[in-house]
């Protein structure tokens, strides 16, 4: 779709997420109205955008661009906020930090030992332990 609407005078739908990429490569456009502007036509989006028009102004060729305040209301801006190019190549080549357990700290200790025997104990036998463990509970309750 980017490929045909970088060369597009105008783009016109009824409704279509194509229409927010036209929106956003500043290609004007024309979302008809004539067949409804409900949930069901899944074009209530537009409402309040300045697109919405009719087949009249189809035939008239009025395609239209939307409004500043809508589009920042639906995020779109500038290419000149568009920062997250910078700021991921900063996350990628900028200093690591080095990687650290989120067990740190002495209220994890009993959950850190957990993990080490999920690592270094066979699955079956850590069950036979919490199983045994469990079992002399038991007796230890009956006798008290």
């Amino acid at each position: 779709m980017h490929e045909h609407l970088a060369s597009s005078a105008g783009f016109v739908t009824v409704s279509s997420t194509a229409a927010l990429e036209a929106i956003a490569q500043d290609v004007p456009l024309l979302v008809l109205s004539d067949f409804g502007v409900n949930a069901e036509m899944i074009n209530l989006v537009f409402e309040g955008s300045g697109v919405l028009g009719t087949l009249d102004e189809l035939a008239r060729g009025a395609f239209m661009t939307p409004s500043p305040e809508w589009c920042a209301q639906n995020y779109f801006h500038p290419q000149g906020g568009s920062d997250w190019v910078a700021l991921l190549t900063a996350l990628v080549i900028g200093p690591r930090t080095p990687a650290r357990s989120l067990l740190d700290g002495a209220e994890h200790v009993a959950a850190r030992r957990r993990a080490r025997l999920r690592v270094e104990i066979p699955p079956k036998m850590l069950r036979a332990g919490y199983r045994a463990k469990r079992r002399v509970r038991r007796y230890i309750r009956a006798l008290t």
